[in-house]
């Protein structure tokens, strides 16, 4: 719910969606993609700390190609783009 909110233009809402998921999450391998989530919703929402998201997505990714595909994109993040 929180992708299609954020998708409508409703960023406010889809952080809503997405802060509550995750409080409820209880399958761990899903978290990485849900703090990724949080990140792009943050981003659009000009959260200076929303990087803070896909650093955490990063530590906590469970899977290799998912891992280095996190880590291209915080590298991307950082170098401003």
């Amino acid at each position: 719910m929180a992708r299609s909110r954020l998708a409508q233009g409703d960023a406010s809402g889809a952080l809503e969606w997405i802060e509550g998921a995750l409080l409820k999450l209880t399958a761990e391998r899903f978290r990485s993609e849900f703090l990724e989530l949080r990140f792009e919703i943050r981003k659009v929402l000009s959260d200076r700390n929303a990087i803070d998201d896909l650093e955490a997505a990063l530590a906590v990714s469970q899977k290799d190609s998912e891992r280095s595909r996190l880590d291209q994109r915080l590298q991307c993040e950082r170098a401003g783009g």
